[in-house]
């Protein structure tokens, strides 16, 4: 019964050992030509946070507004307003936050809600 339990466990290291030689060396995954716009939805809103990050540190509204044409999605003015949005419901005093208003703003997408990030001008006295 011993003599069985270690052929078994040598059989499958043995076995682990080929698979991880094969998976790695011999016949590894290759992926080839994958866009932004290749993501899941779920991924492509993420991405879309690191944008608005990324602006925010380079101020490069050019080459954020082509990696936002990077995701494929025609509607990525809406998109990115309703994402701002949700964004400014769930976590209103973020940094986070603060950089999708502001790439927003930016790109001229404008809304009420963002009323709070924009900097006022000076109130003007009725008379």
């Amino acid at each position: 019964m011993q003599r069985n339990l270690i052929v078994i466990g040598f059989g499958l290291l043995i076995g682990a050992v080929i698979g991880f030689y094969l998976g790695w060396f011999v016949l590894p995954a290759e992926l080839v030509e994958v866009t932004p716009a290749d993501l899941e939805t779920e991924f492509q809103d993420d991405y879309l946070r690191l944008i608005a990050s990324t602006y925010a540190a380079d101020q490069d509204l050019d080459e954020a507004a082509d990696r936002l044409g990077s995701l494929g999605r025609e509607d990525w003015p809406q998109w990115l307003l309703a994402e701002t949005v949700d964004q400014l419901l769930s976590q209103p005093n973020s940094a986070e936050t603060d950089h999708m208003v502001q790439l927003s703003i930016d790109l001229g997408i404008e809304s009420p809600a963002f009323n709070q990030y924009v900097p006022s001008a000076e109130p003007v006295e009725e008379q």
